[in-house]
């Protein structure tokens, strides 16, 4: 496991997978890979660095654009996790009223390399969320179905998933200790903080990953 912080991440000292990560521009330390040196003012684990300038997602990696991860990441790791075939992904959307064929969700499995492969639309992603709690919560007419939030962002899965799978933030830190990714409460509480808010952060997307392993061992481990 590679020490990092969640709480800003941020300067990139060195290529590939080894990198430094900003804890915040308050603390001014870094947390970097041991046996990996940052540069001729950084020899040990933690040393004082300089603050990052902009704030950043929480977790390793940065955010492009408006989806900080690939829906169709997300629907392959949902589909694995609860072994799911692509009929039962179909009705997942219907019960959240939005209509797909069983091709769409093909091409929506498919790798980025492979022939066929179509991106999941935003759309389709939050009707998917919604649907995912309806399969798993049961639906009930006489409450209102879940808001269809766009664009769709790690933020938004991590706290649709967390409705679905009924996870509390004990649950979610026990996920992520499961494959060595340990985040503190009020961590957490800032990646569920509405945007705008002055303790919001955004989701990165290895954390998102980091996520999904961890879920994915818990729910399987349990059919």
């Amino acid at each position: 496991m590679i020490p990092f912080c969640l709480f800003t991440p941020a300067q990139r000292h060195g290529g590939g997978d080894k990198m430094t990560f900003v804890l915040s521009p308050a603390c001014k330390f870094f947390i970097m890979p041991l046996g990996k040196t940052a540069g001729a003012n950084c020899h040990s684990r933690l040393e004082h660095c300089p603050s990052p300038k902009s704030q950043q997602s929480i977790g390793i990696g940065s955010q492009s654009g408006t989806v900080n991860m690939m829906n169709n990441d997300v629907l392959r790791s949902v589909r694995y996790m609860l072994d799911l075939n692509d009929a039962k992904l179909v009705s997942i959307l219907a019960l959240a009223d939005t209509e797909v064929t069983t091709q769409d969700i093909v091409s929506y499995l498919k790798k980025e390399d492979e022939e066929g492969f179509v991106p999941c639309p935003d759309e389709v992603m939050a009707n998917f969320l919604n649907g995912l709690i309806f399969f798993r919560r049961g639906k009930d007419d006489a409450f209102p179905a879940p808001d269809v939030e766009l664009p769709v962002t790690n933020n938004i899965i991590l706290k649709k998933l967390r409705v679905a799978f009924e996870l509390k933030t004990t649950d979610i830190q026990g996920v992520l200790e499961s494959v060595d990714f340990k985040v503190s409460q009020p961590e957490l509480s800032a990646i569920f903080r509405k945007q705008g808010h002055k303790n919001y952060r955004p989701c990165g997307d290895q954390f998102m990953r980091y996520f999904l392993r961890g879920l994915t061992r818990l729910i399987r481990k349990e059919k």
